[in-house]
């Protein structure tokens, strides 16, 4: 059992499923621990692990399909341009994330015979531990994945002399080969497959690696090398094995890279050499030495944000704490139904921002469906980047709450996806500026991807993903970024301005083919009978993105003051976007131009409330008939079943936070915590994808303060249930970071902070507003 602690993931039982092993990252490595006492398996990723080459994957012939596309949806032929895009508008599909391989600890602990197990990741260090009794000797493990360090550090201690004795392996599900090094270091390289490899789904993928064969595909390794307290190392099993007896204690430590060097280049970097080089500087280091760099660097970014939810049924934390925080954590899951452990919200908001950190940091690759940890070779998704939701909300909480700096990876992306993107928009679309559609991959794929129109078809996913751009700087008020990415928002921007048209019925400009991400219509066509589709014109999720994107870039250019004429024309379209449409039989803001029949009621997608959140648009100050609208839409659709995976779950408790109701939010809280999350408090969708973990730390941050109108709003949508609690370090558009408490359901303080130059800040608070005076570099006190 762990010390009292809110922040510490627990066990009492070793993992059996991947989604019961603990995660540890450093954005570039993953490592998933099982805990098991017997043979313990650690499963590793590298995030640019990914099958294929470069390769452009472009439909040449798609932009000469354009007019008669549109033609058959302006005569309401609307299956018809659903199979009319199917045939000729799609691509191929995106490359696949990849599991890199496990590396093997064989103890011959049998768990039978062990007591006083726990394992458990604190979030507050970012380490992994596990501690055990077996033949009445105390056994410990410990672990870090060190960002500055760029290595896996591993130490194995007991409490009695020369009972350290175990066997090292590595396996991987790809081609791969496993040899000794050198007497206390084991390697194990391979290669990914590339598309459309005929060993992708053969036996022989397991063949053994041979380097010698210059193979195309991104090649791989992991390097370990074991410190045993100068015990000897013995190798078995071909130098596939390492052999470690008797030793007081032993240090592991593991590193991996790949062979990618950029999206347009061939794999093809001495990545060998490089974690070699890392391994030797990592042992010119103690394990404790390692520790304190790799704290003092985490803590940096994870310490920003405090958070603290008191039970509301109980008169004291230490009796609360008692109660509940020592219990494993699979039991207070299992048991959050009563509602009385609040804190394990806290947890679960602080694990979203642990998560972020482990898996976008630096120059490391956007995090992908989960984020950097995948246990297949074809995993559901391809593990890729999907754009019509999932990455955005991969980075939902990286501003308001605190981490700034792991949005990077996705300007980086961007940087490329800009690039590749704008072959995309002119050979596929005829459009200047750039598009990225549904996938998106370690290549940068940008085009529409082999599949389903309903799915597959969509051209404005690297428009919503250029918005965070804007947001970015909005948090930061960093001038020099938005002028280095500032060409990103303009040609997304750009690509949009060219692909509106001026529709001829509304005499408004629409897209089209329009669909609406992943869902479908009924109609009655020509002969009153009944049929689905899933394209037309002008979808509400469409006219939203374009909408914001057109606020922001001339929002941004007027900033930079920059492109004058190009503003121009944007703000002319913009004014004449096809507008938000009402049902007149439901009040629901409508999802397409037309007032369709749902296909699916309760869809989980809930892209045409996209303008009220992730959006600014829609606001109940400055559209409150749109606003009502939107919430009238989103009660139906719950109704129906909507918010039934995880993701979708944490999509409506941002909704939710934005339309001010905390009680509804927190019921999805609940059912996020309840329903849709793994015993390692993964995010289920199911299966895994850790956008749901992300965007309901986002949803939990956004109900205690919001910024994106003119003003700060101190507990916009605080539950009933949340009587007593605090935050400290949430911030604010402004670059203003916010510590908020509050008892009773009532605010009661608020300190605001910034190094901007401004005297004044707008706060509103429960419906009333308040003008406060601010000190730069001063903890400015706010109470009412």
């Amino acid at each position: 059992m762990p010390a009292k602690t809110e922040l510490k993931i627990w066990f009492d039982k070793s993992a059996e499923k991947w989604t019961e092993a603990l995660p540890l990252g450093n954005a570039e490595t993953g490592a998933m621990i099982y805990g098991k006492t017997d043979r313990e398996i650690i499963a590793l990723n590298n995030d640019r692990l990914w099958s294929g080459l470069p390769d452009e994957q472009q439909n040449t012939t798609a932009k000469n399909a354009i007019p008669a596309a549109r033609k058959l949806i302006d005569e309401g032929k609307y299956a018809e341009a659903y199979s009319f895009v199917n045939n000729k508008m799609l691509g191929h599909y995106t490359q696949s994330y990849m599991a890199l391989g496990d590396l093997y600890l064989d103890f011959s602990h049998k768990p039978e015979n062990v007591s006083e197990y726990a394992r458990q990741l604190d979030l507050s260090k970012a380490e992994y531990s596990q501690t055990y009794k077996y033949n009445n000797i105390n056994y410990k493990r410990e672990a870090i994945l060190s960002y500055p360090d760029k290595v896996m550090a591993i130490r194995l201690t007991a409490d009695k002399s020369n009972s350290i004795s175990f066997t090292v392996s590595f396996k991987s599900q790809l081609r791969h080969n496993v040899k000794q090094i050198s007497f206390d270091t084991l390697e194990l390289t391979g290669i990914a497959p590339i598309f459309n490899d005929p060993n992708y789904d053969s036996p022989d993928l397991a063949l053994i690696y041979d380097e010698s064969e210059n193979p195309k595909g991104i090649k791989f390794a992991a390097r370990l090398k074991i410190i045993a307290n100068g015990k000897k190392i013995s190798s078995c099993f071909d130098g596939s094995e390492l052999k470690i007896e008797n030793a007081d204690s032993a240090v592991l430590l593991l590193a991996t890279g790949t062979s990618f060097v950029a999206f347009d280049k061939m794999p093809d970097r001495d990545f060998i050499h490089e974690i070699a080089n890392i391994i030797e500087k990592a042992a010119e280091k103690s394990y404790d030495k390692l520790f304190l760099r790799h704290i003092k660097d985490y803590e940096n970014l994870f310490g920003r944000v405090k958070f603290d939810l008191e039970n509301e049924n109980e008169n004291t934390k230490e009796k609360y704490n008692e109660n509940y925080i020592n219990k494993p954590t699979d039991i207070r899951q299992k048991e959050f139904e009563n509602e009385k452990d609040m804190e394990l919200i806290a947890l679960y908001f602080q694990y979203g921002r642990y998560l972020l950190i482990s898996s976008s940091r630096g120059d490391s690759f956007a995090a992908n469906l989960q984020g950097i940890w995948c246990d297949e070779i074809k995993p559901p998704w391809s593990c890729n980047l999907t754009t019509n939701i999932n990455t955005q909300m991969n980075y939902w909480l990286a501003e308001n709450t605190n981490l700034s700096e792991c949005h990077r990876p996705l300007f980086h992306l961007l940087n490329y996806l800009a690039k590749h993107g704008e072959k995309t928009a002119q050979i596929h679309f005829g459009c200047r500026g750039f598009t990225a559609a549904h996938n998106v991959d370690v290549w940068a794929h940008s085009a529409p991807a082999k599949g389903n129109a309903v799915w597959a078809y969509w051209p404005l996913g690297g428009a919503w993903l250029s918005l965070h751009i804007f947001d970015h700087y909005l948090f930061t008020k960093d001038y020099n970024f938005l002028k280095r990415y500032y060409h990103v928002i303009h040609d997304a921007a750009l690509f949009c301005h060219d692909w509106l048209y001026l529709d001829k019925e509304y005499n408004k400009y629409v897209t089209s083919p329009a669909t609406s991400p992943e869902n479908m219509f009924v109609y009655k066509d020509s002969n009153g009978d009944k049929k689905s589709a899933c394209v037309s014109k002008g979808s509400t999720c469409d006219m939203a993105i374009i909408r914001q994107l057109f606020l922001d870039t001339i929002k941004a250019a007027e900033i930079l003051g920059t492109d004058t004429d190009f503003i121009k024309q944007i703000q002319e379209k913009s004014e004449n976007l096809f507008p938000y449409q009402i049902s007149p039989e439901t009040g629901r803001l409508m999802e397409w131009y037309i007032d369709f029949e749902d296909s699916e009621p309760g869809h989980r997608h809930l892209s045409h409330l996209l303008g009220l959140y992730p959006g600014t648009h829609v606001t109940k100050e400055n559209s409150p008939e749109i606003f009502e609208a939107a919430r009238k839409s989103l009660e139906i659709r719950l109704a129906n079943g909507s918010g039934h995976t995880g993701w979708s779950c944490s999509w409506v408790i941002n909704l939710f936070a934005r339309l001010k109701n905390g009680n509804r939010a927190y019921d999805y809280v609940k059912q996020l915590l309840t329903k849709s999350t793994y015993p390692n408090l993964f995010d289920a969708h199911p299966p895994f994808q850790i956008d749901g973990n992300f965007g309901g730390t986002a949803g939990i941050a956004e109900m205690l303060l919001q910024s994106h109108e003119e003003f700060i709003e101190i507990l916009p949508a605080l539950p009933d249930k949340w009587k007593n609690g605090n935050i400290k370090g949430l911030k604010a558009r402004g670059n203003i970071t916010v510590d908020i408490s509050w008892e009773n359901n009532k605010f009661t303080k608020a300190v605001l902070y910034t190094e901007e130059d401004i005297d004044s800040i707008k706060i509103k608070y429960n419906g009333e507003d308040y003008i406060i005076d601010i000190i730069p570099f001063e903890k400015n006190i706010f109470k009412i």
